[in-house]
């Protein structure tokens, strides 16, 4: 059977035993002069439209006629053999071939750098679908070789601290701004509480709306990597809020951002969610709470996350603690932020979480202390990631983050994964195993 573009093929003759544009040595796809074969190189037919690139990367071409979408390949503009067809990138970033018909091709690579057992199958599934039904491969690391961290280099690492300090209303929480150096903490104010701390002679930034905490997020923590430039936290986002705000390095001053509070960012970023597209129903155009609350948790966790990642600062989130009981009466603490998705999943972000509280002993006038511990006599939300904090801490952030920082016993010395002599289940199982 004639090839339908007999016509528009002729006949070649490779010359050498490295493929076009790259440096590899001969491999079973590359003809040499010692293997001469005759090779059809497909031109696209003048009216085949050019292959266009599809919003999300998304592989989508009719798999009998029309151009494929391909892959993004690393490197420069060069030309791909194999046995049969010839795939040419006609510009960096994106390789065009156009759909062939369904017959015999070998697997086979199509760039450089295409890790090892990651092959590309011939005609429909060319490039990036792989035989996939359409369906997106994975691409493979981009950029530089892997590094690895030696433990100098990780020693050496200058790594902020990043906490929650929380308790009930008044107890002081905002008033720990006093213990910070005003000349090297950044004060974001979203409560309008400065009356406590008005005589602080350090600089404040004031929010009132969302876009103006996720840009200021974004300015603290840079560019994610992981991000696409439309996406919020990404290269673009970091890129548009450095044009408005000046560069990132105005930042560099200071070592510690207190935020008070995070409280109130959550009510305003529900105020915020109220009014996206994601919150109204499909069906019939009306507010979606649940929508609403899931829009929520996945802004109020990224804006986290993100301040989480700031390199060599010091984050203190400010959060009020409410006191519930639970159906039996017993009671508990949680933390005052709207929604449930970011008060159970906020201690597992930050290093710690510190809790501002009274404790009235038998003799003796009452005081307050930090309870740093998860394992505390009090029920208290609490977390130490450092090792180096006891269960109750004087009542002085700035101290803190100073033992926090301090020396601590090397390896096992510090650790104790006995059991005391007479350690007994409070509670034995009722139920026994088969």
């Amino acid at each position: 059977m004639q090839h339908p573009h007999a016509g528009k093929h002729s006949d070649r003759k490779l010359q050498g035993g490295v493929r076009p544009g790259s440096s590899l040595p001969d491999d079973p796809w590359t003809p040499t002069d010692d293997n001469t074969e005759h090779h059809h190189v497909h031109d696209f037919p003048p009216e085949t439209p050019a292959p266009v690139e599809l919003d999300g990367g998304d592989p989508r071409h009719d798999q009998r006629s029309g151009p494929v979408r391909q892959a993004e390949p690393r490197g420069a503009d060069r030309a791909r053999h194999c046995g049969r067809h010839r795939v040419r990138a006609c510009r960096p970033g994106v390789a065009a071939v156009r759909a062939l018909p369904a017959h015999e091709c070998a697997w086979r690579r199509i760039e450089d750098g295409t890790p090892p057992g990651r092959l590309w199958r011939g005609h429909r599934h060319f490039g990036c679908c792989a035989g996939s039904g359409g369906r997106q491969v994975s691409a493979s690391f981009g950029g530089g070789p892997l590094r690895i961290i030696t433990a100098d280099e990780r020693l050496r690492e200058a790594r902020g601290i990043k906490g929650v300090l929380t308790g009930t209303s008044g107890i002081g929480k905002t008033t720990q701004l006093l213990t910070l150096d005003p000349q090297r903490t950044l004060f974001l104010n979203l409560e309008a509480g400065e009356l406590a701390v008005q005589g602080w002679p350090g600089d404040e930034i004031r929010i009132r709306d969302w876009e103006v905490a996720r840009d200021l997020a974004a300015w603290i923590g840079g560019a994610n990597p992981a991000m696409r430039d439309d996406q919020s936290y990404g290269p673009g986002h970091f890129a548009r809020v450095c044009a408005a705000f000046g560069p990132a390095s105005q930042l560099d001053k200071y070592d510690t951002v207190f935020v008070d509070s995070i409280s109130v960012a959550s009510r305003i970023c529900l105020q915020w969610c109220k009014g996206q597209s994601q919150a109204q129903s499909d069906r019939t155009g009306k507010p979606d709470l649940r929508a609403t609350y899931g829009l929520l948790g996945q802004e109020m966790i990224g804006w986290l996350t993100h301040l989480q990642h700031t390199p060599a600062k010091n984050i203190w989130l400010v959060g009020l603690l409410d006191r519930k009981l639970d159906d039996f009466g017993k009671p508990f603490f949680s933390m005052q932020i709207e929604g449930s998705k970011t008060g159970l999943e906020l201690p597992g972000i930050v290093d710690e979480v510190v809790t501002l509280t009274e404790l009235r002993p038998e003799k003796g006038d009452p005081f307050r202390a930090f309870i740093c511990t998860t394992i505390n006599d009090f029920g208290l939300p609490a977390k130490d990631r450092s090792g180096r904090l006891s269960m109750i801490e004087p009542a002085h952030l700035g101290r803190l983050m100073a033992k926090i920082r301090g020396p601590r016993p090397e390896g096992a010395a510090r650790l104790n994964f006995d059991l005391p002599a007479d350690a007994t289940a409070p509670n034995p199982p009722t139920t026994k195993g088969a």
